[in-house]
């Protein structure tokens, strides 16, 4: 096990923050009371705090010049594609066939204003992080800062998803226009569209983004101009995103309701039920359709038809998307188990168990898994053995999927802070965390 420390013979990046011209606004505000009062010591008070102050801008602009002479950690020339939504794609495999592996080493350590959501999204050589306070931030990894900084309706906390054509796609959870699309080449948003109440990220395809409303509703919209091209009205609540094949968009509902829509027309194509609310997203893969819910049972369906292939019943529940590779669908559960099924029977090929709950959906890299887990750890598993490989401790509960954005893996967790690894050169072998 590695555990996370400010000691270093590692990189050690500097933590991007937002907050220290607020505290120099603050302060400033403070100095001016004496003279607004007329005190007495107005003068002397004033005197100090321009000392204070100028202490203060010499300290910024040191650390500003040690940072400009620290070696670049992020080689950009190796970033291509990205993480464009939860998942990793439309199918919500959760796979990339090349990345990082163990042992890992800290790139950068990214502080936030508040915890990072579930989901991130990594493009365009940044970082986009929706926060728990309503704000979604775009740290550049080529000038190594927060270059974006976009607040939302009402504080509500934003789900997210980038279309390859620049937009990045906001859903507000509490908002009359829940629905955003935010242009990065214009910085503008270009439309906002009354959508329902979104639980749910959007799902970018084609030149559509399809969202599945908190109640009754599934929507495709025109991702240029917002104008809707159908709408479908279902039964009961929902609380997953969707997921999209070539010519299906897959729906989970909170009342264990399945639909197959067709993406062009929004007409149904087949229904099917199981156990249990619906929360994690589907996942589309060798002609199946993937289903996990709160009630333990994983199911599998003929993509085409509908028909019930197998089912599982797992131990506790599970509310993250499993991932799907190598013929394994994998998935961990709300009593700290990792299992792996083989996707054509459902059959159980191993498990990995270490309590309390792991709280994200897993990610394959490769031949190795990596899953967050509410003790604070990133695990790394054999994903043809279960066989743990790794582990590094962080300084919050994860709860922010795992993702991969070429040679980089990227995580965050409810310290409010996103972390940034790659594989450790040769004589660095151990992550190391800036503690806060």
């Amino acid at each position: 096990m590695n555990k996370l420390s400010g000691k270093n013979g590692v990189l050690e990046r500097r933590s991007v923050g937002v907050d220290w011209w607020a505290d120099l606004f603050s302060a400033m505000q403070f100095s001016m009371i004496p003279f607004a009062a007329g005190h007495k010591l107005a003068w002397r008070s004033h005197r100090i705090f321009m000392l204070r102050l100028a202490g203060l801008l010499f300290l910024i602009v040191a650390l500003t010049a040690c940072g400009r002479t620290r070696k670049a950690p992020f080689g950009i020339h190796n970033l291509e594609g990205g993480w464009l939504l939860a998942g990793g794609d439309t199918t919500r495999s959760n796979f990339r066939p090349t990345g990082p592996h163990p042992p890992l080493e800290l790139v950068a350590q990214l502080k936030l204003n508040s915890a990072p959501g579930q989901y991130l999204v990594a493009a365009d050589r940044a970082i986009i992080v929706p926060t728990k306070d309503g704000r979604v931030q775009f740290y550049d990894m080529r000038q190594e800062k927060i270059r974006i900084r976009l607040k939302l309706p009402n504080k509500s906390e934003g789900v997210i998803a980038y279309h390859p054509a620049g937009y990045l796609l906001i859903g507000v959870k509490l908002a009359a226009e829940a629905l955003q699309c935010y242009d990065v080449n214009t910085g503008k948003f270009i439309w906002r569209q009354q959508a329902g109440l979104l639980e749910a990220e959007p799902v970018p395809g084609d030149s559509s983004v399809y969202v599945v409303s908190r109640f009754r509703m599934v929507h495709r919209f025109h991702v240029r101009t917002g104008e809707q091209i159908w709408q479908f009205e279902r039964t009961g609540m929902a609380h997953a995103s969707p997921s999209l094949s070539r010519d299906l968009l897959i729906v989970g509902t909170d009342d264990g309701t399945v639909y197959a829509l067709n993406r062009a027309t929004g007409d149904k194509k087949w229904e099917a039920k199981v156990d249990g609310a619906i929360f994690a997203s589907p996942v589309i893969a060798d002609h199946r359709v993937f289903i996990a819910t709160v009630d333990s049972t994983v199911a599998a369906f003929d993509l085409s038809s509908g028909d019930s292939l197998w089912q599982y019943r797992s131990d506790a529940s599970i509310r993250y998307t499993p991932a799907f590779a190598k013929g394994l669908l994998i998935f961990g559960n709300g009593s700290g188990v990792v299992t792996a099924l083989d996707a054509a029977t459902g059959a159980e090929v191993w498990r990995y168990s270490s309590p309390p709950a792991f709280s994200t959906s897993p990610l394959v890299v490769d031949d190795i898994i990596y899953i967050g887990s509410l003790d604070r750890h990133l695990y790394i598993l054999d994903i043809q053995s279960g066989q743990l490989l790794w582990k590094t401790e962080l300084l919050g509960r994860v709860r922010t999927d795992p993702i991969v954005y070429g040679p980089y893996l990227i995580v965050g967790s409810e310290d409010r802070y996103v972390y940034v690894f790659r594989e450790a050169s040769p004589e660095n072998t151990t992550a190391h965390v800036n503690q806060p």
